[in-house]
């Protein structure tokens, strides 16, 4: 199955951004640096967001 993207919004400042599911380096905010994702090898661990929207496979 292919990864997908999700739309979270960063807990620290309320920027809201769209990563990839499946990324293999951390993922940081555009805004203010905080850390989003921290990689496993397979699916990312999503971390300090406040909600997350999984986007629809178009």
């Amino acid at each position: 199955m292919a990864g997908r993207f999700i739309k979270v919004k960063c807990s620290a400042c309320g920027n809201e951004q769209i990563i990839y599911g499946n990324a293999t380096i951390p993922i940081k905010c555009n805004v203010c640096g905080a850390q989003l994702t921290k990689p496993t090898g397979g699916r990312a661990v999503i971390t300090n967001v406040s909600y997350k929207e999984v986007l629809p496979i178009v």
